[in-house]
């Protein structure tokens, strides 16, 4: 992965979600057109929702 960006409402929750996606140590399988090793997008939706206090 060479960037990460995230984007939406709560700075804290998108730091939150940049930070976890960096610590994935699986390794990335390159794209590769007609054998060549290529660059390619990756979208993630990430959502978070809070419980209503009782």
């Amino acid at each position: 992965m060479t960037s990460v960006k995230s984007s939406g409402d709560s700075p804290v929750f998108n730091t939150e979600v940049e930070a976890a996606v960096k610590k994935i140590k699986a390794k990335w399988q390159s794209a590769e057109d007609e054998g060549i090793k290529v660059r390619y997008h990756v979208s993630m939706p990430v959502s978070h929702y809070r419980k209503k206090k009782e």
